[in-house]
Formats: C-alpha cells, sequence, structure tokens
C-alpha cells in the first residue's frame, strides 16, 4: 500500500511538476506577448514622433508660404505704385507735349507775322523809295537780304 502510496505521490509530483512547467511556458508566452507590446508602443512612439516632426515641417511651410504671399502682396502694391506714378508721368508727358505744341504753333504764327512785317517793309521798300532816309533804306535792305535766315527752323 505504501509502494502505492508513493506511486501516486510521484504521479501527483510529475502531474504537479507538468503543471509548473505549463505554467512557465505560460509566462514565457505572456513574456513575449510583453515584450512584442513593447515593441508594438516604440514602434508607435517613433511614428508619433515622425508625426510630430511632419507637422513642424507643415507648420514651416506653412509660415514660409505665408511669408511668400505677403511679400507677393508688397510687390503687387509696389507694382500698383509704379503704374500709378507711370501713369503720372505720361500725363505730364502729354500735358508737356500739349504745350510744345502750343509753343510751336504760337512759333509759327510769330514767323507768319514776321513774314507778314517783311512783305509790308518790302511793299514799303518798293512803293516809297523816295520818302525814305538813306539810313531807313539801307536798314530795310539789309533785312530783306537776312530774312531768309529767320525761316531756318522750318
Amino acid at each position: 500500500m505504501l509502494a502505492i502510496a508513493c506511486i501516486m505521490l510521484a504521479i501527483a509530483y510529475i502531474m504537479l511538476a507538468i503543471a509548473y512547467i505549463m505554467l512557465a511556458i505560460a509566462y514565457i508566452m505572456v513574456a513575449i506577448a510583453c515584450i512584442m507590446l513593447a515593441i508594438a508602443y516604440i514602434v508607435l512612439a517613433i511614428a508619433y514622433i515622425m508625426l510630430a516632426i511632419a507637422f513642424i515641417m507643415l507648420a514651416i511651410a506653412y509660415i514660409m508660404l505665408a511669408i511668400a504671399y505677403i511679400m507677393l502682396a508688397i510687390a503687387y502694391i509696389m507694382l500698383a505704385i509704379a503704374y500709378i506714378m507711370l501713369a503720372i508721368a505720361y500725363i505730364m508727358l502729354a500735358i508737356a507735349y500739349i504745350m510744345l505744341a502750343i509753343a510751336y504753333i504760337m512759333l509759327a504764327i510769330a514767323y507768319i507775322m514776321l513774314a507778314i512785317a517783311y512783305i509790308m517793309l518790302a511793299i514799303a521798300l518798293v512803293c516809297s523809295p523816295l520818302l525814305l532816309p538813306c539810313t531807313d533804306q539801307l536798314m530795310i535792305t539789309c533785312a530783306l537780304r537776312y530774312a531768309p535766315t529767320m525761316f531756318a527752323p522750318f
């Protein structure tokens, strides 16, 4: 009986040993699962770090884009000012050309009046040579002689 009891106790210890082995295998599997979970959390942490870096770079890109738009707006404002100044310059140039045209017209009128004066002098010279003193005749002759040089600009 004692032998049977010892055999049964040995079988119980063997079964207990098998149970401990299975428990150890279970703990090893839990440890492997925890290691894999830790690796997963490390990978997730790396992913979040990379996402944070990506958002920082995106923020920098948006800031640079905003600066570029501000500079573009300044450039358009300066271009508008330049076009306004160019328009003022063209208006002033047009006024200058109009004044120049008026000056040329007045100059033409002056030359026409001068020509009329010379024609009247010529008529006076032809019509009344005896009525004019010698000095006046000489002056009229010289004036008629050099009159063509007065019309040089035309």
